[in-house]
């Protein structure tokens, strides 16, 4: 798989809405969160070398670095609750800018083909 298409179906996959990330993922993973957020760390280091090769539009990789930004701070917020993946405004922000990434660059939000699981 490419890498321009691991970093669509990381951002795909981040895009999706609580109920449609469990039911896209395998019934062995425990921490949906951990693998969503997992997914797209492992795509997200790749986008220096899609940069390079020209594959990603500057507006995409602005969208991506914010999506990347509010999900470090949400990651490290100890005031959210237990829970908050689920249906929290703020990582709904994140979705909507995973939605806006893809959005940007052409891509539509559709269930993620071949994500790979740790």
């Amino acid at each position: 798989m490419s890498q321009y298409s691991l970093l669509v179906n990381s951002l795909k996959l981040l895009g999706l809405p609580y109920e449609d990330q469990r039911k896209v993922l395998p019934n062995f993973v425990g921490n949906i969160q951990d693998d969503v957020v997992s997914e797209f760390y492992n795509a997200f280091i790749l986008l220096p070398q899609l940069m390079e090769q020209e594959k990603i539009s500057y507006e995409a990789v602005k969208s991506i670095l914010n999506c990347y930004i509010l999900m470090e701070m949400n990651i490290s917020n100890p005031e959210l609750p237990e829970g908050a993946f689920e249906n929290h405004d703020s990582w709904n922000r994140v979705r909507s800018l995973a939605k806006q990434a893809l959005n940007i660059m052409g891509e539509k939000l559709t269930c993620p083909e071949n994500i790979k699981f740790d």
